[in-house]
Formats: structure tokens, C-alpha cells, sequence
């Protein structure tokens, strides 16, 4: 997998805000496991920023 610059510093933020690793935070993603509340509450935090 390959992202670009801002893709990794969103990812690595969004995992540091989830307490999980990025990895686990793509794999997470991947199985659709994330939980919708914890998304909302990240992406709410990412806008008012």
C-alpha cells in the first residue's frame, strides 16, 4: 500500500487519537471494525481543528 504525505500524517493522527497503531488501525479499517462513534468523535475533533 502506498499513500501520499498527507495520507500518512491523517493516518498516523487518526490512530494517535484512537490509541491504536496504524497498522492496526488499517487492518481495523479493513474488516470494517472501527466503531462508528469513535469515527465521529475523531472526525468531529479533525474539523474543529
Amino acid at each position: 500500500m502506498t499513500l501520499s504525505p498527507e495520507g500518512v500524517e491523517k493516518l498516523e493522527a487518526k490512530a494517535k487519537a484512537l490509541g491504536v497503531s496504524k497498522s492496526e488501525l488499517v487492518e481495523q479499517m479493513a474488516r470494517d471494525q472501527m466503531s462508528s462513534l469513535a469515527e465521529q468523535e475523531l472526525l468531529g475533533e479533525q474539523l474543529t481543528t
